[in-house]
């Protein structure tokens, strides 16, 4: 799809836009999970809230609509186009698989859903009638080079491992040895957790009323450690 994206014309537009989608929803997903560079992001814009800077309400609505894959917009392409582009990333994906042209035809509808499902659980054997454990066998070790040109999430095994920590146990600050700031920090958790899809919302709509009522209320629960 890269290569599809540079072309000049309607198809690289198509192309370009839907991988700028992708990424974006890559990110929204680490920073759901709370990892990556736009949480620590957050996480910074948040101290600046409750140090009551008010210049910070606007980083936060920039970064919560540099989260939403929706802002991109994708261009209309005619349908030969797509047909033709379909073409070539079969084509690529097939010699990524290192299958032979009559093994792609047989397996071509099935392909995607037993690379779904192994991109899921590598030691899968329920395969829902899309495929023999042989044939998951010859597929799995090429899935991590399958898997992106179907467009389907897949983890590594070591990043599947980061994630099988607890949620709850990943989203608790460290403790600083300080009694008050420990509880400031919980505090903050606590309330980014229960009140972050309201924010997010707020943000997206650039709701300035609800944004400085929802950051006086953390205020409010910071304010309860120093009691």
């Amino acid at each position: 799809m890269q290569k599809l994206a540079k072309q000049p014309g309607p198809t690289g537009a198509y192309y370009s836009a839907i991988l700028q989608r992708q990424a974006i929803q890559k990110r929204k997903e680490e920073f759901d999970q709370q990892q990556g560079p736009d949480w620590a992001k957050y996480q910074a814009i948040q101290k600046r809230l409750m140090a009551g800077d008010t210049a910070a309400i606007h980083d936060h609505i920039a970064l919560n609509q540099s989260l939403d894959p929706s802002s991109v917009q994708i261009p209309q392409l005619d349908w030969q186009s797509q047909q033709n582009a379909s073409a070539t990333m079969d084509s690529t994906m097939r010699t990524a698989g290192g299958f032979s042209p009559c093994d792609w035809q047989d397996l071509g509808e099935r392909i995607p859903r037993l690379v779904y499902i192994l991109a899921q659980d590598p030691k899968a054997t329920n395969f829902q009638g899309y495929g023999t454990p042989k044939e998951a066998a010859a597929i799995n070790p090429k899935v991590p080079q399958l898997a992106p040109l179907l467009n389907i999430n897949y983890a590594s095994p070591s990043a599947r491992q980061q994630k099988a920590a607890p949620a709850a146990a990943a989203a608790q600050p460290a403790s600083t040895g300080n009694p008050q700031m420990d509880c400031m920090q919980k505090a903050q958790a606590d309330w980014s957790t229960k009140h972050q899809a309201e924010l997010e919302a707020a943000s997206k709509a650039q709701d300035m009323n609800t944004i400085m009522k929802l950051n006086s209320e953390l205020q409010t629960e910071i304010a309860k450690c120093s009691q």
